[in-house]
């Protein structure tokens, strides 16, 4: 099993938030709306975005 490297999981968080992001602008909704169909948090959203 490999361990992954900080970096790794840095590029993992960072990708995930990215699709996030399209998603919600793909979606239409409000960015508060969004995070709870997603169950996001709304603050860690905003740090992202």
């Amino acid at each position: 099993m490999k361990v992954k490297t900080r970096t790794e999981e840095l590029t993992e968080i960072r990708t995930f938030w990215k699709k996030q992001i399209e998603g919600l602008q793909e979606s239409g909704l409000p960015q508060v709306e969004y995070c709870r169909k997603h169950t996001l948090i709304p603050h860690r959203f905003t740090y992202w975005k």
